[in-house]
């Protein structure tokens, strides 16, 4: 996935991230999310830390896994599936595994669409998908988090050892940051009070 265009939908949030941290209490809440979502299965979580899995996964099967890395804060296998030619890619792995948990600090990973895949060549595959992100979940109040789906078209190429990586966002596609809801949208309007008729007497006495 990747982290540049992704970060356009976090517009405000490195102001937030300095100004407010997720509470603990978060992590177990995230680890119930984690495992609710369908496409988190155990079979895809096993790639987080069973190199031999991850070797023998197909495009699909990373691209599920980064997501759900993504979801459960696992930065080292966004970056062990990262293909070296990648712009993000960074020999500092602190330094770039800090950055993907301040993202991922920032948006909360919801559900995951994948609309295609094409195998291009028999070492490269790309796999068109929608991440569904909520943008400062857990950060700010609830009225002011907004969701946003995120859509790309992903290019995967085979490693030297035969494991698939993500390479980058096909350059022939236009990412799509499609605003779902948020703070923006029109709040619904409280009801008019209902006025009293004037007793009768006084009707009257108007008409005098």
């Amino acid at each position: 996935m990747r982290r540049l265009a992704l970060a356009t939908l976090l517009v405000g949030c490195a102001h937030a991230l300095q100004c407010a941290r997720a509470p603990k209490l978060r992590l177990s809440a995230r680890r119930a999310a984690v495992d609710a979502d369908p496409s988190c299965s155990a079979e895809i979580l096993r790639l987080h830390t069973d190199d031999a899995a991850r070797k023998a996964a197909d495009p699909e099967e990373i691209l599920r896994a980064r997501y759900c890395a993504y979801k459960a804060r696992v930065p080292e296998f966004i970056m062990d599936t990262t293909h070296p030619s990648n712009e993000e890619y960074d020999a500092d792995r602190g330094a770039w595994a800090q950055r993907i948990l301040d993202f991922a600090g920032a948006a909360t990973f919801v559900d995951l669409t994948i609309f295609d895949e094409v195998e291009i060549d028999d070492d490269t595959q790309s796999i068109t998908w929608n991440a569904r992100i909520k943008v400062l979940d857990g950060l700010v109040d609830d009225r002011l988090v907004e969701t946003k789906d995120f859509i790309e078209r992903s290019l995967f190429l085979r490693g030297a050892d035969g494991a698939w990586l993500y390479l980058k966002g096909d350059p022939d596609f236009t990412p799509k940051n499609v605003r779902v809801d948020g703070p923006l949208d029109p709040k619904p309007k409280p009801p008019k009070r209902a006025t009293k008729a004037a007793p009768a007497r006084v009707a009257e006495k108007v008409r005098r």
